[in-house]
């Protein structure tokens, strides 16, 4: 049996490791017709410069122009090494880090050793990922056991194709030009059509070939007879618990501002305190034993938690401790509140108590104000999942926050953190307060048919000898996430060619598809007078009933990373620009600027960089004329320097195309020049800010 299971692995590896190779080969032949046809481009741009100095000097610029556009257009083709997210440890780290993991050298160590927020071991492409999760929850023998799987993965990349086809894969091949597109062009599309589906196949195979040396290393174990699953199981297990813990934890504190100081340490503890309930199949054997995995942690953890979110270096940090005060009671006390007020929308009753909430209950509304409250958070029935899980559970998380908030209102229980369960209500002499148990009791009595009536009957009793007063007035405050965003102004804009209205608010500014704009006839005719409040109120109300169906995006304030408004070249039209995590925004409209430059900042604060329009209103004039002439002139002498090649009049002089051509050059570059003098000063300041700091 033993003999049969290992030539079915070495048969299952054999074949992972042929198919992988053969996708690899045939993505780099991809990859390289790719680059040869943007090559040539770049081979007959150069033989047309060629031509053009030896028959017509007066189109060098022309072609030179062309040659470096498609010279520049071919690297998009070169795979590039992007900086990748985590914390690199030191030679020294390393080097302790290798003496547990490899203690005999039996493995070629990375160079590189990258800790990431994530539960993943990987070996390749000359480093080593390693997920904190994994090492703040097992220990010396599973994590080297797990490494020792990730040797055998990795081993595929001492064949050279392997190796480059990675590369390739992941070297964002294709990629757009500037930053300023979220999706590529129809063109690159088209392009690298081959490209991508030929990269997702070698995603797929790499797959295969991690399963098939998983299955390998767990049937060598047990031939020797140790438990071969076992490293697996307990990554799996991690994996499981740290799911569970962005979920139930991490994400409503994120939501509220809120970031826990040590949410890899709050893992470990989560683990062993399940494993210490008999939540766990398998017994744990309790964290890292190690001193050196245990010193990783502790130096590391809170480096690698701002991995975890845009935002989460903005959030305010609390420990574990803080966790009921600082974001579960008061999520309770909303989720309250927009029930409370949903339902006064309809019966008009101004009381805010555990009895009205009741007795919503008792009359069967629950599923009227599961879809209110779905429709706040913009929950749709296209939104299956998430749909349908909030009104599932939307009966039980009602009771359970409105008896809690009732429990803490009336003094004689407060919000405690234990582990695994979390949040808890203890009273003053440590007795807990079943709440799970409570609620379960009580929405058990309805679905057995004993009625509403009888079941919250009974839990108003409980409640009365738990010297809980159920018609106690309770103390009720909003989210301020589920605050309605307070409109500053709105502007029309456009984003590319297309027209846009953009509303901007305290938090977020919203862009819409504008069908009233000026369509590209009439791009450079008089701007129509339009009712700006009415233009704003009708998209704020949008805003507020989360319609998105004519919204093109959002961008929060908090995704902002940089923000530049001014005028353009010739002070016609102006141009936002808003740096994000996930691309670039870019908004021009007619005018100065200066009233859409206002809200921005407003919403923005200082973050907002403002390129001339801080100067003094005679350098702004000046700078605007010169680029208005700059551009007229240089636009119109290299036209008429073309024309003037391709007609050839009689009578005219030789040198004069050339020379209109060379001016209309020299008469661009001096209309942007101004423009570059700044943005230089600019990038020279930012860059002696970041190197102090």
């Amino acid at each position: 049996m033993t003999m049969a299971a290992t030539v079915d692995v070495s048969d299952s590896l054999d074949e992972a490791r042929t198919r992988l190779i053969k996708t690899a080969r045939a993505l780099n032949g991809a990859w390289a017709a790719s680059l040869c046809s943007m090559l040539g481009l770049v081979v007959a741009s150069l033989a047309l410069l060629l031509v053009a100095v030896t028959v017509r000097p007066v189109y060098v610029v022309i072609w030179s122009v062309l040659l470096a556009a498609a010279g520049y257009n071919a690297t998009r083709f070169w795979p590039r090494r992007t900086p990748r997210s985590g914390r690199y440890l030191s030679k020294a780290e390393r080097a302790a880090l290798r003496g547990v993991l490899d203690p005999d050298g039996r493995m070629a160590w990375p160079d590189v050793v990258r800790l990431v927020p994530r539960p993943e071991l990987e070996l390749g492409e000359g480093e080593l990922v390693l997920g904190m999760p994994l090492l703040a929850c097992l220990d010396a023998h599973e994590l080297r056991e797990l490494l020792t799987v990730a040797a055998v993965q990795a081993s595929v990349e001492d064949e050279r194709e392997v190796r480059w086809a990675l590369r390739v894969a992941h070297g964002d091949v294709g990629r757009q030009l500037v930053g300023r597109r979220p999706r590529l062009s129809w063109a690159t599309l088209r392009i690298t059509e081959t490209l991508r589906s030929r990269a997702a196949a070698l995603e797929a195979d790499l797959g295969n070939w991690a399963g098939a040396c998983e299955r390998a290393a767990v049937a060598a174990l047990r031939s020797s007879s140790r438990s071969g699953a076992a490293a697996q199981e307990a990554r799996d297990q991690v994996a499981d618990a740290w799911q569970l813990l962005q979920q139930e934890w991490l994400a409503p504190a994120f939501a509220r501002g809120r970031r826990e100081v040590a949410p890899f340490t709050g893992l470990r503890r989560f683990v062993e305190g399940a494993d210490a309930a008999g939540w766990l199949g398998s017994p744990r054997p309790g964290g890292p034993t190690c001193d050196v995995l245990a010193d990783l942690v502790a130096r590391h953890e809170d480096t690698v938690a701002r991995d975890l979110g845009p935002r989460h270096a903005r959030l305010q940090a609390i420990t574990w401790e803080e966790y009921p005060v600082e974001v579960e009671l008061p999520r309770w006390r909303a989720l309250v509140t927009e029930v409370l007020d949903a339902a006064r929308r309809t019966t008009g009753d101004p009381a805010v108590t555990l009895d009205t909430v009741l007795v919503l209950l008792e009359s069967g509304r629950s599923h009227e104000l599961a879809e209110a409250t779905a429709v706040e958070r913009g929950l749709t029935p296209a939104h299956t999942t998430a749909y349908v899980e909030w009104h599932e559970n939307f009966t039980s998380r009602l009771l359970t926050a409105a008896v809690a908030v009732a429990a803490v209102d009336s003094l004689h229980f407060k919000p405690e953190w234990s582990w695994p369960e979390g949040t808890r209500l203890v009273a003053e002499d440590g007795w807990e307060l079943p709440l799970e148990s409570v609620v379960a009791e009580v929405l058990g009595l309805v679905r057995e048919g004993a009625g509403p009536a009888k079941a919250y009957g009974e839990l108003r009793e409980a409640l009365v000898r738990l010297d809980i007063d159920v018609h106690e007035p309770l103390w009720l405050d909003h989210d301020l996430v589920e605050r309605p965003e307070r409109p500053i102004g709105s502007f029309a804009a456009r984003q590319g060619l297309a027209p846009r209205m953009a509303i901007v608010t305290d938090r977020s500014l919203h862009v819409f598809q504008d069908t009233q704009g000026a369509r590209l006839n009439r791009i450079l005719g008089p701007v129509t007078q339009r009712d700006a409040s009415f233009e704003l109120r009708k998209r704020m109300l949008k805003v507020w009933q989360g319609d998105t169906g004519d919204q093109v995006l959002t961008v929060a304030a908090e995704d902002v990373r940089r923000a530049r408004i001014g005028p353009a070249t010739g002070g016609l039209w102006w141009r936002l620009t808003l740096s994000c995590a996930d691309g670039t925004v870019v908004l021009r409209g007619r005018g100065d600027g200066l009233e859409e430059e206002a809200e921005v900042r407003e919403w923005l604060g200082d973050r907002v960089e403002r390129p001339w329009l801080a100067a003094a209103p005679a350098v702004r004039s000046v700078r605007n004329i010169v680029g208005l002439v700059g551009v007229t002139l240089g636009t119109l002498a290299l036209l008429w320097g073309v024309l003037l090649t391709a007609l050839s009049p009689s009578g005219m002089p030789d040198p004069l195309p050339a020379v209109l051509a060379i001016g209309g050059f020299v008469a661009l570059l001096l209309a942007v020049l101004p423009d570059a003098v700044v943005d230089l000063v600019q990038r020279l300041r930012r860059a002696r800010v970041s190197s102090v700091a």
